[in-house]
């Protein structure tokens, strides 16, 4: 939860310098096919519709331990990554026909 909020300020903030504005219309643009990368996945906005595409993880919370080497808010138990999906596995085709200003 919080890796997507990073992401998503963290895009908005390079969208808004790349436009050199606060426009709306003129970010959206600046967000269209912009990647993301950090030490756990890369994201790309697909332009045609602005869906994030990534990669899914689905995990299990258990006590912390062997797999499990971070907790979760001091709680004692955290998550292990069961499988991981890359985003092309997961991406469906759009059927966005989004009328662009």
């Amino acid at each position: 939860m919080h890796l997507r909020m990073q992401m998503m300020v963290e895009m908005l903030a390079r969208a808004i310098e790349k436009a050199g504005s606060t426009d709306a219309v003129q970010v959206a643009r600046a967000l269209e096919n912009m990647r993301y990368v950090n030490d756990f996945h890369e994201a790309t906005i697909r332009a045609d519709d602005h869906q994030v595409l990534q990669p899914l993880y689905v995990s299990v919370m258990e006590r912390q331990g062997g797999e499990v080497r971070f907790d979760n808010e001091g709680s004692g138990y955290g998550f292990r990554t069961v499988r991981k999906l890359k985003a092309a596995q997961t991406t469906l085709p759009t059927t966005c026909r989004m009328e662009r200003p």
